[in-house]
């Protein structure tokens, strides 16, 4: 990095050194997140990962270095765009990716933003008293009128579909019915671990259900051990236990004499002979 600037190279180290002393490293698309938000955010999240924003060059610089000792971490590389900050976390990715999740937050829409899906607003009184408010809704397209003193949405309305940019009337009216359909957050696009990168697809996962698959899994595999008598040190135990069984009833109905089959021969004996005196 020679006739490089001072606080590049001191950035770069900075950024080399979070990454490598960490579990998981990662790269969050910051794009449309305002720095109040950014800040919550490292709140939430001290003590569980660290949030580096940077460059992008000067990330993609820090990974190849970082790759000499952490292979395949510069494949992150490829998940540079737009504006990015490097994520460090001792947590593993499945941890990583849950946590960022949790912090993020909705907010209301901007006139212009990309609707993340259909928005509705919902029919149903509002706390608003008759004025100006009525004819803001109506020039949104929401269907409002006066009733009993309060202003009333008539009937649910979509008022903007997915994908499409949300009107400035629509976005001040959502506003002030407090319809916040903007989720606003850090997308982790990817995140690299010993050796394996995580995309999130894979990272998000319904924790109770996967936990359910693995318990269903388990006794499955469990079963199928069993019944075919395959041993490991799940079915030993329980396999011993059944031959053991099975011996001692063998050694009882074939009158074999021995510490375990002596106590129920007696009774059996002793059965028997109260039997033949009732005769």
């Amino acid at each position: 990095m020679a006739n490089v600037a001072k606080w590049k190279k001191k950035e770069v180290d900075e950024l080399v050194q979070l990454a490598k002393k960490t579990q998981a490293v990662g790269i969050a698309n910051l794009s449309g997140i305002p720095s109040p938000q950014l800040q919550e955010i490292r709140k939430k999240l001290r003590g569980k990962a660290s949030i580096k924003v940077s460059k992008n060059s000067l990330i993609d610089i820090a990974l190849k270095k970082t790759s000499e000792e952490s292979k395949g971490i510069e494949s992150l590389t490829d998940e540079i765009e737009g504006e990015n900050a490097l994520i460090a976390s001792k947590l593993n990715s499945f941890e990583l990716f849950r946590e960022l999740k949790a912090t993020k937050t909705f907010m209301p829409p901007k006139a212009g933003q990309i609707a993340p899906a259909d928005i509705w607003v919902e029919a149903g009184e509002t706390e608003f008293k008759p004025g100006p408010i009525v004819g803001e809704l109506q020039k949104a397209g929401i269907p409002a009128s006066i009733e009993g003193g309060k202003v009333v949405i008539k009937k649910t309305k979509k008022v903007v579909s997915e994908g499409e940019p949300i009107p400035n009337d629509v976005a001040q009216a959502l506003k002030r019915l407090e319809i916040n359909p903007i989720e606003v957050g850090l997308d982790l696009r990817a995140v690299w671990e010993e050796g394996i990168m995580f995309k999130p697809s894979v990272l998000d996962i319904d924790r109770e259900e996967t936990a359910n698959k693995i318990r269903q899994g388990f006794i499955s595999a469990f079963n199928l051990s069993l019944n075919q008598k395959i041993t490991n040190k799940f079915t030993l135990p329980h396999l011993i236990r059944k031959a053991y069984l099975e011996a001692k009833s063998c050694a009882v109905e074939a009158k074999i004499v021995n510490k375990e089959t002596i106590p129920i021969l007696i009774r059996k004996a002793y059965v028997q002979s109260i039997a033949l005196k009732a005769l």
